[in-house]
């Protein structure tokens, strides 16, 4: 997994709160331009809860009274990655099998190949149709406007998947190492936090991504009875290549 990250998509209200769940002890502090001094270690810690926070490059010795750190939601997003993240396990089709069978759902970390199967508006429901000669959608991809993608054992995927099948790069980063695991996410145009070619512009469904994927994973009722397919959905919070 790749140090710096750039974030294709972010759902910011998701990360706030899955944050300050997790880290509902951590104090966060704003720095001012006033508070670029190293305070007097003689101060009284029971008078001053003291603590170190790096200002300027330098390490200080801080009142939290006087000074105050805001962590970013681009830090606060890689904070929960690394707390999540397994880096022995980052399939989420070998993260399913470890973790069946699903009581409740997960918090994780990984990667997977994901075909766009739809495009929709989500207020209408209306699904987008393409210009055969250009590829290009008739309707306007806006704020209202979902992507959805499909990953494992899922009909679509098959379809697609002859195209893509053939290609080293598949069979060695994301060759499920089952077949019984299909899973469906949804990404929100409202929440793409990056211009990404072919996700908002001469976007077809059919399109294949390799993503990672910081996210919810939920266990879904079967919607085919005549296999022992597993269904899942994964509501990401966070989405980068």
């Amino acid at each position: 997994m790749k140090d710096a990250i750039v974030f294709v998509y972010r759902d910011d209200n998701c990360i706030e709160a899955l944050y300050t769940q997790k880290y509902d002890e951590i104090v966060e502090l704003i720095i001012t331009s006033s508070d670029n001094y190293a305070l007097d270690s003689s101060v009284n810690a029971g008078i001053f809860n003291i603590v170190k926070a790096e200002i300027g490059g330098k390490m200080n010795t801080v009142s939290s009274e006087q000074v105050k750190i805001k962590t970013s939601i681009d830090r606060k997003t890689k904070h929960l990655i690394d707390a999540y993240k397994n880096d022995k396990k980052l399939l989420i089709d070998d993260i399913i099998n470890d973790n069946l069978p699903f009581s409740e759902s997960i918090y994780f970390v990984g990667r997977a190949n994901f075909f766009l199967t739809r495009i929709y508006n989500n207020k209408t429901g209306k699904l987008f149709t393409f210009d055969p000669d250009t590829n290009i959608a008739s309707e306007v991809i806006d704020n209202d406007t979902v992507f959805e993608f499909q990953s494992g054992n899922m009909p679509r995927v098959k379809k697609y998947n002859d195209d893509y099948k053939k290609s080293d790069d598949y069979i060695k980063i994301c060759a499920p190492t089952s077949t019984k695991n299909a899973i469906r996410m949804s990404m929100s145009n409202s929440k793409v936090k990056k211009h990404v070619r072919h996700i908002n512009q001469a976007m077809t469904p059919g399109k294949l991504f390799n993503f990672y994927v910081f996210g919810e994973l939920n266990a879904h009722s079967r919607l085919r009875e005549d296999d022992d397919t597993r269904f899942f959905i994964v509501n990401p919070f966070a989405i980068w290549q």
